[in-house]
């Protein structure tokens, strides 16, 4: 019912960037909850959803891969949503994230 894939994970589990990159967003809304975007120097965007709250990292904000950006939570409204949910965007457009990411 959504691009990106869920992931089993405990509430209150950190969650960490997958790559460098900049906080290009961070949002709620009701089907994804709150909801963080980073976007990487080539141009991926990690989306990250159902998180505990927005105030780990802020907008315009530097990262690098393993920092801590948020909890898991369960602030999405979607059934289908409750696990913690991410996503990877190349120009726009939900990719596999297994396809781009490094593999360690």
């Amino acid at each position: 019912t959504h691009t990106g894939i869920d992931i089993a994970a405990t509430r209150g589990q950190v969650v960490v960037a997958c790559f460098d990159g900049q906080v290009a967003r961070c949002w709620r809304e009701s089907m994804l909850g709150n909801v963080i975007e980073i976007r990487s120097a080539n141009g991926l965007t990690a989306r990250y959803a159902n998180l505990q709250s927005l105030a780990l990292v802020k907008e315009g904000a530097s990262v690098k891969a393993g920092d801590a950006i948020g909890a898991v939570g369960a602030s999405a409204m979607s059934e289908s949503l409750m696990k913690p949910h991410f996503e990877v965007l190349m120009d726009g457009e939900s990719v596999p994230p297994q396809d781009v990411l490094p593999t360690e």
